[in-house]
């Protein structure tokens, strides 16, 4: 899902780009040129926020040989269908108007499940 985000939002609509937040390089000119972190963005939006300027200033690439192992416990604990609805509508949110759409969430660590 993340990759078709990313081609529509930079390819086709030509509204920025996406990164995945948990897993993503920037050089420290970039994120200079890009005006650093946006500390509205609490939780949602912040990687898409920061792609979006990133654009700007340089080429956002998205890689499949860059992995990660994740934790799923957000996913087992409130299901896939609401939080891929969460994320979408603030990606959206942050990519259109320029801030988040959620503006709580819920910290989920290990022992919480």
């Amino acid at each position: 899902m993340a990759f078709l985000f990313y081609v529509l939002v930079r390819f086709v609509m030509r509204a920025g780009s996406m990164l995945r937040g948990g897993n993503f390089i920037v050089s420290r000119q970039g994120l200079d040129a890009a005006g650093g972190y946006n500390s509205d963005f609490s939780f949602y939006g912040e990687d898409t926020d920061l792609a979006r300027r990133l654009s700007k200033v340089g080429v956002v690439k998205f890689s499949f040989r860059l992995r990660a192992l994740s934790s799923g416990r957000r996913f087992a604990k409130e299901g896939l269908v609401k939080v891929g609805w969460r994320y979408s509508v603030n990606f959206l949110w942050a990519t259109f108007f320029k801030r988040p759409f959620t503006a709580t969430w819920t910290d989920l660590r290990q022992d919480s499940l």
